[in-house]
């Protein structure tokens, strides 16, 4: 308990005294809602044997009047002592400080002596956190937190903290229930709390409290399954979320949406998300409703069920001679705006298709109509003159004039490039050094079976782990769990996984593209972060190669790229001296060259050879069992 803290409340008076404990009323406000009865017990025996330690703080009630047959005391702290003082007989009574304090100075005093203790329960701590704020203008006459900050900076806990523990005072009847009974952990509830519909809020207890395969959720799974059933993107809303709709006001204004309290929604991710279902579903509907009438009142048409699926049968796929006026429009205009944007106020006529009353409305103009609002804003883009088969162009028409690529694209395009070659020299240095070992090292198989288990999802770990008869995974320690339970039970499966990820590796890295996997690039190279190519070329002792390889595979990037930009503008690059001396002392004669021999290694009796690369042949493994040394046959001049 903060002694500091609690003195600091109390203003000063008489020594404590013993009081019978018939004379105290239990404090209004008092945190705990429970008492458990092995607790009295072993506060009893401990009394009866040190005597009282520590003195209970009361206050005189403010409910008492003289003979009104009301305790003249109110207990503040100290109701577990009071029931156990009571349960002695001949005892001296309660040992109790009494104070003159305000109604506020009673909720803190509680709540700091109330923090200390574990066995508080996270909902009775909630309430009495709730107590501490101001309640409505004034409230507990004036006294109390203004607000959440205060209420935090007072507590020393971070505002995060104090609105996820006050979230708790929202929960449903059902879900509190299940709190207070432990058939759900703070987090879960937390997670619950945020659904301010209450009805929704009900479902999804039921869901939580459900399980899957008979087992609770997890705090990870239980945020993935709310998020999923339970939430919808207003990114992707059908509507505008700026717009006023009769079912309710603009989305930005509602306390609904995660966006409203990001303290409360930091596991989400994926941008804003409505909690409110139906109110999602009534501005959809209300939205459809005005989109259709406005579209019949401008004189466009309007297309529903198998009439809509006659003029453009799939959903997904728009027919010939029709543009999607929401979508840009690359075929005839470079902007990237949607087409609706360039038909003006007063459109041409469109067609509005609702195949079905969940389907998304889709608006379609013609190809005509379409080209002919573009070319009216000077959008429309140009034909490009026809060649003749000499190269010239048709007529009088000048070819288009090719412009320099900037400083940004030819940075992308070597970076991209780059990344490509890198990607194909990792994968075949790993293949290379493999195929020359013969065999997996215990290391790299393990590794590679970590990487792969830890892409699973937690529920598909646990199942393999139910189905094998295993305990489940520590979800706080995943990984280590990984690691220490389940790598050194499949020494057999380890093999067959690292040979499945390393397959996965190399196709990924051989195809590596710069946009996508650049930051694994940059990873390979971060020892703070883990990662399975660094590992396996760790292990195979070649890690140190990598960096110059990178280096190297840039550097030609670049001049791959700076010779096609040359080519692609028709520059003509002047030539060095070496290049010029090369040149000039070139043979004359049409005699090619003796082709140049490929073979690194070569058989004399036979004439069969090896470029060094890849997996040793047959013929060289037998020379070599047989005692010979590889470079026996290394090609000489």
């Amino acid at each position: 308990m903060s002694i500091e803290k609690i003195t600091a409340l109390m203003p000063a008076g008489d020594p404590p005294r013993y009081i019978p404990a018939t004379l105290f009323a239990p404090s209004p406000t008092q945190p705990r809602r429970r008492m458990k009865p092995q607790k009295i017990a072993e506060i009893r025996a401990s009394i009866a044997v040190n005597g009282q330690l520590q003195a209970a703080l009361a206050r005189p009630n403010p409910a008492y009047v003289e003979g009104n047959g009301m305790p003249p005391f109110e207990l503040v702290f100290g109701h577990q002592r009071r029931e156990a003082v009571g349960g002695i007989e001949d005892g001296p009574g309660l040992l109790v400080n009494v104070r003159e304090l305000s109604d506020h100075q009673v909720k803190q005093i509680q709540m700091v002596e109330n923090m200390d203790r574990d066995d508080l329960h996270p909902y009775d701590e909630a309430e009495g956190l709730q107590r501490l704020l101001r309640q409505g203008d004034a409230g507990d006459e004036g006294d109390g937190f203004a607000n959440v900050d205060e209420l935090a900076a007072w507590l020393g806990k971070s505002r995060r903290w104090v609105y996820q523990r006050l979230s708790l005072t929202r929960l449903c009847e059902k879900a509190r229930d299940a709190f207070l009974d432990d058939r759900i952990n703070a987090s879960v509830a937390a997670l619950l709390a945020r659904m301010q519909d209450l009805a929704l809020q009900d479902q999804a207890t039921d869901r939580l409290l459900g399980g899957w395969g008979g087992d609770p959720f997890s705090v990870r799974a239980a945020s993935q399954l709310l998020q999923r059933e339970f939430m919808l993107s207003l990114e992707d809303a059908p509507f505008d979320i700026k717009a006023t709709f009769t079912v309710a006001g603009p989305c930005s204004a509602c306390p609904k949406r995660s966006g409203a309290s990001p303290d409360l929604f930091d596991d989400i991710s994926s941008g804003d998300m409505c909690q409110d279902s139906s109110c999602f579903q009534g501005k959809a509907t209300e939205h459809r409703a005005g989109v259709l009438a406005e579209a019949q009142a401008s004189g466009h048409r309007v297309l529903r069920g198998e009439e809509a699926k006659q003029v453009m049968p799939y959903t997904t796929f728009v027919p010939g001679g029709y543009f999607n006026v929401d979508a840009p429009c690359p075929r005839l205009t470079d902007s990237e705006r949607p087409l609706r944007e360039h038909l003006g106020k007063k459109p041409p006529q469109l067609i509005v298709l609702e195949h079905s009353e969940e389907s998304e409305l889709i608006t379609l103009v013609t190809f005509a109509d379409a080209e002919k609002a573009l070319k009216a804003k000077r959008l429309l883009r140009e034909a490009k003159p026809l060649q003749t088969p000499e190269g010239n162009t048709g007529g009088s028409a000048k070819p288009e004039k090719v412009k320099p690529r900037s400083a940004n694209d030819l940075k992308y395009a070597t970076e991209r490039l780059a990344a490509e070659a890198f990607g194909l020299e990792v994968a075949l240095l790993v293949r290379d050094q493999l195929g020359a070992l013969g065999r997996m090292p215990v290391e790299i198989a393990r590794a590679a079976a970590f990487h792969a288990l830890s892409k699973l999802s937690e529920t598909a770990l646990n199942l393999v782990c139910a189905l094998q008869g295993w305990e489940p995974l520590d979800p706080e320690e995943w990984e280590d769990e990984i690691e220490s339970k389940l790598i050194p039970r499949l020494d057999q499966l380890a093999q067959v996984g690292a040979i499945v990820t390393l397959g996965e590796l190399m196709l990924q890295a051989q195809y590596v593209d710069c946009v996508d996997s650049q930051w694994e690039i940059a990873q390979l190279f971060d020892e703070d972060e883990p990662n399975l190519i660094r590992d396996i070329t760790k292990a195979l002792g070649v890690f140190d190669r990598l960096e110059p390889m990178r280096a190297a595979c840039h550097e030609v990037a670049e001049k791959v790229v700076a010779d096609e930009e040359d080519k692609r503008l028709g520059r003509t690059k002047p030539k060095d001296a070496t290049d010029a001396f090369i040149e000039a002392q070139a043979p004359t004669s049409e005699a090619k060259p003796a082709k140049k021999s490929t073979a690194k290694y070569r058989k004399q009796d036979t004439g069969e050879t090896w470029s060094g690369r890849g997996l040793q042949p047959a013929w060289l493994k037998a020379a070599m069992s047989a005692g010979a040394k590889l470079e026996d046959f290394e090609v000489t001049a």
